[in-house]
C-alpha cells in the first residue's frame, strides 16, 4: 500500500492577487495522481521560505505554520483510519473528507441520507421515527460501532 506524499505548495498558478498575494495549499499525491486543497492562507511571496516549505516574515507565522501542520495531519489522520479500516485511500476519498461529505458519527449519516432520500412522505415520516429513537438511544455511535451487538443494545432500548 502506498502512503499518500503531502507538501506545501505556494502560489501553484504562478499568478498574485492584486493585494500582491498568494493562495498557499497543499499538494496529496498518490499513484502518478495530484489533488490541492486550500488553505485558505494568502502570503506574499517574500512571506514564503522555499526551502523550507514554510512562512516567515510574517505576524502570524506561527500560527498559521500551525494551521497547515494541523491540515496536513487531518489528512493523514483520515487516511491511516482507512488503512485501518483494511481499505484502500484515495486521492477522490482525500477529497471527499476535506468538503465534510464524509461523516463517522452514524446519526450524522443517517440524517445526510434521511435528507438527500425521495421516500414517500409515510415512508420517511417512518425513517423519521427510528432516527428519533436512535438518538434517544446513542447519540454518538460511530459508524464502525454499528455491529450486532448494537442492534440488540437497541432492540432492548425500544422494548
Amino acid at each position: 500500500m502506498e502512503k499518500v506524499l503531502y507538501r506545501t505548495v505556494f502560489n501553484r498558478k504562478k499568478k498574485l492577487l492584486p493585494n500582491g498575494k498568494a493562495l498557499l495549499q497543499v499538494e496529496a499525491y498518490l499513484n502518478g495522481k495530484k489533488k490541492y486543497f486550500s488553505t485558505k492562507i494568502y502570503i506574499s511571496p517574500e512571506q514564503w521560505d522555499k526551502r523550507h516549505r514554510t512562512i516567515k516574515d510574517h505576524p502570524n507565522q506561527i500560527r498559521l505554520n500551525k494551521e497547515i501542520r494541523d491540515f496536513v495531519s487531518r489528512l493523514e489522520d483520515a487516511e491511516m483510519q482507512q488503512r485501518q479500516k483494511g481499505k484502500q485511500v484515495s486521492i477522490e476519498y482525500l477529497g471527499e473528507f476535506v468538503k465534510g461529505s464524509l461523516t463517522s458519527v452514524f446519526l450524522d449519516f443517517c440524517r445526510q441520507e434521511l435528507k438527500n432520500s425521495d421516500l414517500k412522505q409515510t415512508t420517511q415520516r417512518d425513517h423519521e421515527t427510528v432516527f428519533n429513537y436512535l438518538k434517544k438511544f446513542r447519540p454518538g455511535a460511530l459508524i464502525e460501532e454499528i455491529n450486532y451487538k448494537y442492534l440488540v443494545g437497541f432492540e432492548q432500548f425500544m422494548r
